[in-house]
């Protein structure tokens, strides 16, 4: 395979490069030009020089300009995708919780448990005086739940009074930054409405086309829910044929991502490929020349209306594209290099998306599939079975365990854990996705038939249960999922750049490419010793941000003490608030104890809200502390007020202690802390306030 053979790979590569550029420098566009206006000048001139050489082509001097020119194009496009180098942006307008704004939802809202979110995209807001002005900008709007909330949808415009805001950084630290992930949206702003506070102006404004795949899926999902009564065979049903989530529960979703099988959840390649599969079969061979292009444009035709149907997630749109340029191949007898192919879906969907380059399920899909495709050949040669059933599941061992090495740096980066048995859930999920599949759509086409439809509807619902419970039984293995990985952005790039040189060494059966990846294998192992030596050595304290729940942690060494004032039986607050913290420290014991239990160790003693930790002492004031003048109050270097204690003047807590520094828990209300916080400037004491400024941290 030349270069010639995959011309869309050489062009993808400087249009990254530039979408790339566009990203992570702030250049403005004079500067940006001048820039490239220098590089193509200086471009001309060693071309011109370098042409006198014997050997180098000019066609060779124009491929080196055109990757300059995609470069800057990549650039160009990011640009004026970015709403914010509009003047309007609602980034560069003063924000008044006096004003009024104007908003049209572009996604169906989701019901949580207290509020309605959804993401909505600014028309513009009326002023103090009743003047309406232009804006644009994207917000992620939650409404107070109520019967009139549950009624909004995709496409209505809404009118609302309150307080919009800039999304905030994480509080608590190696938290997800969902900061980021918003802005690769163009989301930079989010705002909570109570329920008195918006009015609905208008129903399904636009988006009609949506709106029509959207009350398909609507239809099918209540089919399936009239049918599969069961709600794990339901969930799963929803997310395999339709691309909807929202039935999964935690645990399902636990279960397959401990198991590696969370990509069947999400329809992606696997699944575009075995419904392109079964719709080729079903369609056959015909001989015509008419007749075979219209089998090809009614497979088209199909593909999209399931992509639009699943939802058009990036993973969804990656295989559409790439299988539409495999059956316009087709169709005019074009045969293509498959690399080439991927290349000019990834080329077509950044040019209408850029944002899609920094998406999880974007590089996630592409990677797995280049796996596939190149490392599957190699793998499945290296053993060899008569047997046709050994040959089969060695076959789909060797597809698992391809695209596993392709994602495995980036699912560990963005996930800190490896699933095990990865080929174990490859084998179980690919032909029961294919039969489910296969019987889905058999369903959705038959189940008004009285005997047909019910014996499909039964054979569905026993797919379905025996795949969950092979993936359930997976997860109860030992060693399911090995979880506390953490990796540095610069660590991602060495693993990657280690498993090319392996590749290359394989490639061209040279032993320097080899050396380079061992050599960058070693320098990843002494930098995995040093950060263990400082591990075993390091010695935190930490007060997390948590609205319902105060929690503090001590870390020494690889172990850590978890102490909060509630029962932890909820795993996932607990995770979402401390689990990335301890992982980044490289903690790989955690003990759980409550605010009132009694922890006696060689590094702490803890007792009813006291505690002395190596050379620092902590008092927590909460509302169930005594409060009565002590005789002798206690001396501490941290006075923790937590779940609103009556305290009417901060000096009154002096009867009971003496302390340093007041930490003022993210329990307690907002107007409670606000006056504490002045009577502590009046007193010129020192304090910190976790809901405002996140987690404390300090190093024993």
């Amino acid at each position: 395979m030349s270069w010639q053979q995959i011309p869309f790979v050489r062009l993808l590569l400087p249009l990254v490069l530039g979408i790339l550029a566009y990203q992570n420098f702030d250049l403005s566009p004079p500067v940006s030009g001048l820039i490239s206006l220098f590089i193509l000048s200086l471009s001309l001139l060693v071309l011109l020089s370098l042409k006198k050489r014997i050997g180098f082509r000019w066609v060779r001097s124009w491929g080196l300009l055109l990757f300059f020119v995609v470069l800057q194009l990549g650039w160009w496009i990011a640009y004026q995708q970015d709403e914010r180098q509009h003047k309007q942006h609602l980034i560069y307008q003063k924000i008044d919780s006096s004003r009024s704004y104007l908003v049209c939802m572009y996604q169906n809202p989701t019901p949580k448990t207290r509020h309605l979110r959804s993401k909505v995209r600014l028309l513009g807001y009326f002023d103090q005086v009743g003047h309406f002005k232009h804006s644009i900008g994207k917000l992620l709007l939650s409404i107070q739940l109520d019967s009139a909330a549950l009624k909004l949808s995709e496409g209505d415009t809404l009118l609302l009074n309150g307080r919009i805001h800039q999304t905030k950084a994480p509080l608590n630290p190696q938290s997800i930054d969902f900061r980021k992930i918003y802005a690769q949206e163009g989301i930079y702003h989010q705002a909570y409405i109570p329920k008195n506070q918006w009015k609905l102006l208008g129903k399904h404004q636009g988006f009609y086309y949506r709106k029509f795949f959207q009350n398909c899926q609507q239809y099918l999902l209540k089919l399936l829910k009239k049918h599969l009564r069961s709600p794990n065979e339901y969930a799963v049903a929803a997310a395999l044929l339709l691309g909807s989530k929202t039935a999964l529960d935690s645990s399902l979703k636990e279960a397959y991502a401990e198991s590696g099988a969370m990509h069947v959840l999400a329809v992606s390649g696997l699944h575009v490929g075995l419904l392109m599969l079964l719709m080729n079969r079903i369609m056959g061979r015909p001989k015509k020349r008419i007749t075979r292009r219209l089998k090809y444009i009614l497979l088209l035709l199909f593909l999209w209306f399931f992509a639009f149907l699943t939802g058009a997630s990036a993973s969804v749109l990656r295989a559409a594209t790439m299988f539409s340029f495999v059956l316009i191949g087709q169709a005019i007898h074009r045969k293509t290099s498959i690399y080439n192919t991927l290349a000019a879906s990834a080329f077509v969907l950044l040019c209408i998306d850029t944002s899609l380059l920094q998406q999880i399920g974007f590089q996630l899909s592409y990677l797995a599939i280049l796996g596939i495709v190149y490392l599957y050949p190699k793998i499945n040669k290296c053993f060899y079975f008569e047997n046709r059933i050994a040959r089969y599941i060695w076959s789909g061992i060797a597809v698992s365990l391809a695209a596993q090495i392709a994602v495995s740096p980036l699912s560990i980066y963005y996930f800190h854990q490896f699933p095990v048995y990865f080929w174990l859930s490859g084998l179980a999920v690919g032909p029961f996705a294919a039969l489910i599949l296969s019987l889905g759509i058999a369903f959705f086409i038959f189940h008004s038939l009285p005997i047909i439809g019910s014996l499909i509807v039964s054979l569905l619902y026993c797919s379905l249960w025996l795949m969950n419970s092979l993936i359930f039984a997976i997860q109860t293995l030992p060693f399911a999922a090995l979880n506390g990985f953490w990796l540095e952005h610069w660590q991602l790039m060495l693993l990657y750049a280690a498993l090319a040189c392996i590749l290359l060494s394989f490639r061209f059966k040279n032993i320097k490419w080899a050396i380079t990846a061992a050599a960058v294998f070693l320098s990843l192992g002494l930098f995995r010793l040093n950060q263990l030596y400082q591990q075993n050595h390091q010695h935190y304290l930490c007060f997390y941000h948590c609205k319902n729940n105060l929690i503090l942690s001590t870390v020494y060494g690889r172990k850590c003490t978890l102490i909060s004032d509630k029962k932890l039986d909820k795993p996932q607050q607990i995770r979402f608030a401390v689990q990335q913290h301890l992982w980044s420290l490289g903690v790989i014991e955690t003990q759980h104890f409550g605010l009132t239990d009694s922890v006696r160790q060689a590094e702490m003693i803890f007792e009813n809200g006291k505690g002395i930790i190596a050379d620092k002492t902590v008092f927590v004031y909460g509302p169930d502390q005594v409060r009565q003048n002590a005789y002798n109050p206690l001396d501490v270097d941290y006075l923790v007020i937590h779940n609103n204690p009556k305290i009417e003047d901060i000096k009154d807590i002096e009867r009971l202690c003496h302390y340093q520094k007041i930490i003022f828990a993210a329990t307690n209300f907002r107007y409670n802390t606000k006056k504490w916080k002045q009577q502590c400037d009046d007193y010129k004491i020192d304090y910190v306030d976790i809901a405002q400024k996140g987690a404390f941290e300090v190093t024993l």
